[in-house]
């Protein structure tokens, strides 16, 4: 025991020794940089107040670090943790946001198929009054040379109908274009499924036994997918064919066609996908004209008793209370009677 207390205090000797007389801390704990952490209470503590900074500053530094070592460790840790609960909240932040993000599609995507890009029936009679604007702009862009160049090519060719004058010569060239229109792009229960194809079957089947909303959904899905099915700009090119053909290539209006063409494949592709469905019809040289669904156009004279030439097909609403014509189909009419229909206005 005597020994114990020998050490001890030949220790606190050299202890005060090693320090002066004087605590080098003031009895402060050293701070990891400002604001940090205390020391711990410790011998390592201990030690440090005892050899101070001058006689010994890289044991004192050595020291130190250990001392310091598991308070930079707490001190990372809590950095750590506090960086990982911020990355957790914008995380949570950012899923939120998406989840947002896809409820508003998903109640857009259930608006659309609830509340489809519907057309009115007046919407329907102005886009197609529209469209025949387009197509008089079409024609009327012939000057008088090539006007007498259709004009003899109709006489040489044994065509249905012999045009009188200018006026006429113009309303055969617009029927022969909104011929090739319709054979090309309106004449399909769905564009461009063919009217008396196989599908056809299907297509009257469903809208026969199916509730409308389904029937609906159906057929506007089918037009979808049947919209690539054929290129578009090779329709295109088949109707401006058939139309430089019938016209002996008089017609030079091709960038007008072009974009009437392409107007009218929208036109009929909507048409397609509304909830009641809609089909053209136009009328053979020769057919009587129905006054309930036609209507004389280019003249001041009463509708004559046969058709001339269709100028423009007429629309149709098919629902499952019968049809009714939305639009009438524009005719040149007269009087005298002509002994056989033919289908378009040559005779070959």
């Amino acid at each position: 025991m005597s020994r114990m207390k020998s050490f001890l205090g030949r220790l606190d000797e050299g202890r005060l020794r090693l320090g002066e007389g004087k605590p080098r801390f003031g009895h402060r704990r050293p701070r990891l940089g400002d604001g940090g952490p205390q020391l711990r209470e410790g011998p390592v503590y201990d030690l440090l107040e005892a050899i101070g900074t001058q006689r010994y500053p890289e044991l004192h530094d050595s020291l130190e670090m250990i001392a310091l070592a598991p308070l930079r460790a707490d001190e990372q840790a809590r950095r750590h943790r506090q960086q990982m609960e911020e990355m957790q909240q914008e995380s949570s932040k950012e899923i939120a946001e998406k989840k947002e993000q896809i409820n508003e599609l998903m109640q857009r995507i259930q608006l659309l198929s609830f509340h489809p890009d519907s057309l009115t029936d007046e919407e329907a009679i102005r886009t197609m009054k529209h469209l025949r604007h387009r197509l008089d702009a079409c024609v009327n862009t012939l000057d008088m040379e090539r006007l007498e160049k259709v004009s003899g090519h109709i006489a040489g060719n044994n065509a249905t109908f012999i045009p009188q004058g200018l006026h006429e010569v113009r309303a055969f060239i617009t029927s022969v274009v909104s011929v090739a229109v319709y054979e090309h792009i309106f004449d399909f229960l769905i564009f461009p499924i063919p009217e008396d194809g196989p599908f056809s079957d299907i297509i009257k089947t469903v809208h026969d036994h199916c509730p409308s909303h389904v029937a609906h959904h159906w057929r506007a899905a089918t037009s979808i997918g049947a919209q690539s099915q054929k290129s578009e700009r090779l329709i295109v090119e088949d109707v401006i064919a058939q139309v430089a053909s019938d016209l002996g290539g008089a017609f030079q209006s091709i960038g007008k066609l072009t974009r009437f063409a392409e107007g009218c494949m929208v036109f009929k592709q909507r048409l397609d996908r509304q909830e009641c469905a809609y089909r053209f019809f136009r009328s053979r040289s020769g057919d009587q004209y129905v006054a309930d669904r036609m209507e004389q156009v280019g003249t001041s004279h009463a509708p004559g008793k046969q058709i001339q030439c269709s100028l423009w097909p007429g629309l149709f609403k098919v629902s499952r209370e019968g049809c009714r014509v939305v639009v009438p189909e524009s005719v040149l009419s007269r009087a005298e009677s002509h002994e056989t229909p033919l289908d378009g206005v040559w005779t070959s």
